[in-house]
Formats: C-alpha cells, sequence, structure tokens
C-alpha cells in the first residue's frame, strides 16, 4: 500500500507512452470485471497496478481515476479506513498538479474524478452514521456529468434524505439515481436505487411500490450473489 500511495513527480509529464497507456487501461478493463464478479482483492491488485503504469508515465486523469477506483474497492470491501488512505493520496497529489499546472485540473475528466471522491467520502460519512459530515462532504462534489458520478451522488442524497426523515427527497433522488444507472447499466447502483426507493415508499404510504422495489432489489442482489444486501431487502 505504501508503494501505492508514493508522492508522484510534480514536473510538467511528458506525453504519454502509448504501449504504457494501452497496458494502464488494460489493467483498469481487468480490475472493473474482477470489481463487478465481487472479487475485490483481484480488483485491488489490477487497479493498483493500473496506478503504477500511471504514475510512471505521470498521466494525472489515470493516476486520479486509478486511486478513486482504490477507494471504491475499499468502501465495497468493508475497509472505510483505507478507503481513506487512497481519497487522501488523491488529495495530495492534486494539490501537486495544482501547484505545477492548474490548468489541468479542469481537463481531461478531472473535474468528475474529484466530484467522485467527494461523493466517496459523503458516503464513508454517512456509512459511520455521521449525517452532517456526509452531506459537507457530498456539497464539495459540485456538478458531475460522468453517470457513474450523478449516480452516486443521487443514491448518497437518497441515503442521506432517508436518514434525515425526509422521505419526499428521498424518493426523489432514488428516482434519479434509478434512471441514470439503468441507462448506465449499473446493477448494483439499480440494486441500490430501488432499495432506497422501497424504503422512502413504504414511509410515504406507497405499499405497492415498496414492495415492487424490494423485490426487484432482491432479484439484482441475488443474481449478483450480495449477501449483505439480500439480508437488506428482506428485513
Amino acid at each position: 500500500a505504501a508503494a501505492l500511495l508514493a508522492a508522484s513527480c510534480a514536473s510538467s509529464p511528458p506525453p504519454p507512452d502509448p504501449a504504457l497507456r494501452a497496458a494502464a487501461l488494460a489493467r483498469t478493463d481487468e480490475g472493473e470485471r474482477a470489481f463487478a464478479a465481487g472479487n475485490h482483492n483481484d480488483a485491488s491488485l489490477r487497479y493498483g497496478e493500473a496506478l503504477a503504469i500511471h504514475r510512471s508515465i505521470d498521466f494525472p486523469p489515470g493516476i486520479a481515476r486509478s486511486l478513486v477506483n482504490l477507494a471504491t474497492v475499499r468502501i465495497a470491501a468493508g475497509d472505510p479506513a483505507g478507503a481513506r488512505d487512497f481519497l487522501d493520496a488523491l488529495d495530495r497529489y492534486l494539490a501537486t498538479v495544482q501547484a505545477s499546472n492548474p490548468a489541468e485540473l479542469g481537463r481531461r475528466g478531472l473535474p468528475d474524478l474529484r466530484a467522485r471522491a467527494a461523493c466517496l467520502r459523503a458516503r464513508i460519512e454517512a456509512d459511520a452514521g455521521r449525517t452532517q459530515a456526509a452531506w459537507d462532504a457530498l456539497a464539495r462534489a459540485g456538478d458531475a456529468s460522468e453517470a457513474g458520478t450523478v449516480a452516486l451522488r443521487r443514491l448518497v442524497a437518497a441515503r442521506l434524505h432517508l436518514a434525515d426523515g425526509n422521505s419526499p427527497a428521498a424518493l426523489a433522488s432514488a428516482r434519479a439515481a434509478l434512471g441514470v444507472c439503468r441507462k448506465a447499466g449499473d446493477r448494483a447502483g439499480e440494486a441500490d436505487a430501488l432499495r432506497y426507493l422501497g424504503q422512502a415508499s413504504l414511509r410515504t404510504a406507497r405499499a405497492g411500490e415498496a414492495f415492487e422495489s424490494f423485490s426487484a432489489a432482491l432479484a439484482i442482489d441475488q443474481e449478483m450473489a450480495r449477501p449483505a444486501k439480500v439480508v437488506a431487502d428482506l428485513q
């Protein structure tokens, strides 16, 4: 982990080597497949390899995306401290980019990655029951255009609205997240959105909609072999 979190050189990078970029993208694709299959260890390994390659060519978008991917895996694996380490590493790296080439922060997907990192911090705070801290982190996400980031922001918002007892707002956020996840083919996100939709529906006397939402979430979670989520769907 120490090697993955080593500071990157802040000097202006040369043009990325196409072969190395292709190798890093291949490792990222392998990590995504492993993550989708629930293999967190293999996903971490592949994302770590992608990070190492991107660091070797000092490619900011690749470094940032790899750190965000690693944080995402650690959250899914129930390791919030590990996720925080990667998000902190991202903050430190982006500070070096800010110092050496501020314009870079507005290009090549970095704004979306910074927004996703803020959403991940919000999720960590929500998992710990720190609702206000989660809202504060989510407010730092700003605008995002990438579907995965948009969906994550709305999912976290739905969860926080539920924690605040604001069922109508939770319904709206869950429905918005559901639409984005379905369009993007994000099955795990779809199940989470359906679960929040079911919870909000129960609180607003929509028993039929709640049953349909929980049933649909259960089917996806069983299909994806997510036992902890299956338990939540049945409660």
